[in-house]
């Protein structure tokens, strides 16, 4: 493993992750996660238990190039794209995003020959997690996209549920669904110059995606550390 941004990261790729027996909690790794990972002692103890954590941004990659260290470099769409590909699991369910994005992943999926499910709840309180109930039982892969703090609150309060129903993966994707159906395309260029997150801001400009950003760069704070 490779020890940065307080973040022990694993060294397997996606598709050698997602053959390892067991639930799986994939989390692809950016700057926002790693400000709210080293200032939120809560949301840092929601990914101790049964997680792999992979480089999302390109960023923090190229950080750990400079540091030495080796990690996987891979985003929320590549594991969509490989758990798509590969057709190692044929049960997935994903949770969020708006019901339109949601019910077009879920066809794209179907069409493919998937058993394929998707609900879109809406969660605006910290009550609604706790409130939230739905079975999972044959699913073997549950993306959720709810957001960063939203989707690993989702994931930790289900955890045990999740395990007990047979969920081998389970990983928060914020946005991944819209891009991987090809709604808001990341040019190859602007992902490996490390301006996606600019992109998408300029794609879906609002004060929750601004917030973010301001986030992602108070980030480099714990660059040093």
């Amino acid at each position: 493993m490779g020890k940065l941004f307080g973040m022990d990261f694993i060294e397997l790729s996606l598709e050698d992750i997602i053959r390892i027996k067991g639930f799986k909690h994939i989390v692809t790794v950016n700057n926002e996660y790693i400000y709210l990972f080293n200032s939120n002692k809560w949301f840092r103890s929601t990914l101790n238990d049964s997680t792999y954590f992979v480089c999302d941004g390109r960023i923090p990659f190229f950080w750990s190039k400079l540091k030495g260290i080796s990690i996987v470099n891979a985003t929320g769409i590549d594991l969509i794209e490989i758990i798509y590909n590969s057709r190692t699991f044929k049960r997935v369910l994903f949770v969020g995003d708006t019901e339109n994005v949601n019910h077009k992943i879920v066809d794209k999926f179907r069409n493919s020959g998937f058993c394929a499910e998707g609900i879109t709840p809406e969660f605006t309180v910290s009550t609604d997690f706790e409130e939230f109930d739905y079975n999972f039982d044959g699913f073997e892969v549950v993306f959720v996209a709810l957001g960063c703090e939203k989707q690993e609150k989702f994931i930790y309060l289900n955890k045990q549920k999740l395990k007990a129903s047979g969920v081998q993966v389970v990983s928060g994707i914020g946005g991944a669904y819209r891009i991987f159906l090809g709604d808001y395309p990341l040019p190859r260029l602007v992902y490996l110059s490390g301006l996606g997150s600019f992109w998408r801001l300029f794609q879906e400009f609002g004060i929750k995606r601004l917030k973010r950003m301001i986030l992602s760069v108070r980030a480099f704070i714990y660059y040093l550390r």
